[in-house]
């Protein structure tokens, strides 16, 4: 079930980490979830948290 967080915005100087949190077979390819971190400079708490599915098909 996709979670929304509560989000805070910044117009300047952002950074986005990344972290790989699952790896999965499907059928002809793999699906890969990311996690997303929108992380603002000088504040303790991530702009916003995404979790990305992303299906790549092998040939």
């Amino acid at each position: 079930m996709p979670r929304i967080f509560d989000a805070s915005f910044a117009l300047i100087r952002s950074k986005r980490p990344a972290q790989l949190m699952a790896v999965e077979e499907v059928k002809g390819g793999v699906q890969a979830t990311i996690r997303v971190s929108v992380e603002i400079d000088g504040e303790e708490r991530p702009g916003c948290v995404v979790d990305t599915i992303s299906r790549y098909y092998l040939e």
